[in-house]
């Protein structure tokens, strides 16, 4: 099937991405995209009628009504870990919270 994926198509995607893509680039990239789509099109002929679900978070095994133990679990209040031991298990800390390393110039 031809997606009617043109160049035009192709640069569009490359500004969106901050890509700048030499006329060698885009062409190996136009093939490797037309390949990838023909692919799509042979999974998408595939005929998956006679195949049941496998399993969700909405129904159980095989397109079974989800049950409560199949279901997400409830929330449940839980105790919070005690703030001296946590701090103390750290590399570096100080009264307010960890220390990291500067990750961001300003």
């Amino acid at each position: 099937m031809d997606h009617g994926f043109t160049r035009r198509d192709l640069d569009h995607v490359a500004t969106l991405a901050a890509l700048t893509l030499s006329d060698e680039e885009a062409a190996g990239l136009a093939t490797d995209l037309a390949r990838i789509l023909a692919y799509v099109d042979e999974l998408a002929a595939v005929d998956t009628s006679s195949v049941a679900p496998t399993m969700n978070l909405v129904f159980g095994p095989a397109g079974q009504e989800a049950t409560q133990d199949s279901a997400l679990r409830p929330d449940e209040r839980e105790p919070s870990l005690v703030r001296s031991e946590v701090m103390a298990g750290a590399p570096r800390a100080t009264e307010q919270g960890f220390l990291v390393p500067t990750f961001v110039e300003t």
